[in-house]
């Protein structure tokens, strides 16, 4: 049954809602991130011909990932969205037979029906997340004026990896070192592996990245063969394109048809996506069968990109509810021990102890022995994302998020004054939090460890990556310090 957050079959096209408010909410939750955003210089991977389809790229996937880090929020408007890094769904025809720029809360099959999310019955193998991009919801009004059908192709089309519209997937970094491989069932408490991320291709077939998590495609105008009527109105196939690379391609090439409307490619595959060619094509080209017909514009984000967005916006999030908490209190709380078979219980807090896990978990003997604390609990001020979502899957960000705490700022009274933490050249500070990222598992190792990390563990090398995080002084990395493949440490100063 459809959800009451979306609008009513007999209300096609409402008027634009949020448009200009919402927008300037998504930009300022990016500013938010701006850090590890203008890091990510392969975000912008999209041709740069400084054209309109450029630009509305870049607004499209900006306004998702905006979208996604206010997802944390109690009052969210997207049905799907519920925590950073889950992605809204998108606007299909098939839901409700309209496009209105709106989420609908359902994603296509592999034959081209509808498949309601959020449920506990998941068709998970037949699952594509394909259609438009919710404009409306996501605050672009710049196509508001665009007649449903969009005969310019001027509207944008969007392709989300399954993981990320459903809660069957846990969301925290865990989800980078999962890969397909065959689903454990149709339900979602019975899923054992996770779906396929999407491929991007180049224009001659040749994989840009096989992790993408959303791919965005301005259609253009209609192609030979292609039409779009007002009613009914089309499916993919007449906004996106068809390219076959010919068998007598100029290396490197990968021949073959690829459709970048299609829906039944193999599960291990899971979407794919060619770029066209820049340019004109000649008819004469070795490398195309002809005629070419193909003037998709794409842009992408991987997993790996959004991942460390998202995790950034989570340490700023858990940063935030320290900061909330030692007003409240005057003090900080005590770390909880990563060690799994730690007494005080792994994730709850431990009286004095002050590096560790963030304590995310409820005590569950408060009190009841001399490491129980006595402070009051922290997991309180977390909104039920970060600690779990015990009713489908458990995203469990606890895990993920290293604390220190100054020894004097576990209590209240002047000895807080100044903290005696350090990360970088910022000194005097009360406490920081880590994401600890991904376990690292194949060389380049991180130099703390040394061999692949695992977890959870009772060795703090599993989590922090350099010696200088995991050693065991009040020294730590400066937050600017840029992820490598043998580190993915993110240190946030909480206080001051």
């Amino acid at each position: 049954m459809q959800s009451a957050r979306f609008h009513h079959r007999n209300n096609p096209r409402p008027p634009p809602r949020r448009a200009r408010g919402a927008t300037l909410l998504l930009f300022a939750l990016l500013i938010i991130i701006a850090g590890v955003w203008m890091g990510l210089r392969v975000l912008s991977s999209a041709p740069k011909t400084g054209d309109a389809a450029t630009q509305a790229l870049a607004d499209a996937r900006d306004a998702v990932i905006g979208a996604s880090m206010q997802g944390i929020s109690a009052t969210v408007v997207f049905g799907t969205v519920s925590s950073p890094g889950r992605l809204p769904a998108p606007d299909i025809s098939q839901w409700e037979g309209d496009y209105d720029g709106t989420v609908d809360p359902a994603c296509l099959t592999s034959t081209g029906g509808n498949t309601a999310l959020g449920g506990s019955t998941i068709n998970a193998a037949n699952l594509r997340c394909l259609g438009r991009l919710p404009w409306q919801d996501l605050g672009l009004g710049q196509y508001a004026g665009e007649p449903v059908n969009d005969p310019r192709g001027v509207i944008p089309w969007y392709a989300v990896s399954a993981n990320l519209v459903t809660r069957c997937r846990a969301l925290n970094p865990g989800v980078l070192l999962t890969t397909y491989s065959a689903f454990g069932g149709t339900n979602c408490g019975s899923v054992a592996q996770p779906y396929p991320w999407l491929t991007v291709r180049d224009e001659k077939g040749n994989v840009v990245t096989n992790r993408a998590a959303a791919v965005f495609i301005i259609p253009g105008p209609a192609l030979p063969g292609q039409t779009r009527p007002a009613a009914p109105l089309p499916t993919a196939a007449a906004y996106l394109d068809t390219v076959t690379v010919a068998a007598g391609c100029i290396a490197p090439c990968v021949p073959g048809t690829y459709n970048n409307a299609a829906l039944n490619l193999p599960n291990a595959t899971g979407l794919s996506f060619i770029r066209c060619a820049i340019g004109k094509v000649e008819s004469n080209n070795p490398n195309y069968a002809q005629p070419y017909n193909c003037n998709d514009r794409i842009e992408f984000i991987t997993i790996d990109q959004l991942m460390e967005i998202t995790e950034r916006r989570v340490a700023e999030y858990a940063a935030a509810r320290l900061r909330a908490y030692f007003a409240a209190n005057g003090f900080f709380p005590f770390a909880a021990p990563h060690d799994p078979l730690a007494a005080s219980g792994r994730g709850e807090c431990q009286s004095g102890l002050a590096r560790g896990l963030i304590p995310a978990l409820a005590e569950t003997n408060p009190g009841g022995d001399a490491q129980r604390c006595t402070h009051p609990a922290f997991d309180a001020l977390l909104d039920t994302w970060f600690k779990d979502n015990a009713a489908v899957n458990d995203n469990a960000w606890g895990d993920w998020i290293y604390y220190a705490v100054s020894a004097g700022c576990t209590q209240p009274g002047p000895a807080c004054a100044a903290g005696v933490l350090a990360a970088g050249s910022r000194t005097g500070l009360r406490a920081i939090v880590i994401g600890s990222g991904a376990p690292i598992v194949a060389a380049p190792f991180a130099p703390a460890k040394g061999a692949a990390q695992v977890r959870p563990s009772a060795n703090v090398a599993d989590y922090l990556d350099s010696t200088v995080n995991a050693d065991a002084d009040n020294a730590f990395e400066a937050g600017t310090l840029p992820v490598r493949p043998d580190y993915n440490d993110r240190v946030l100063a909480v206080s001051p």
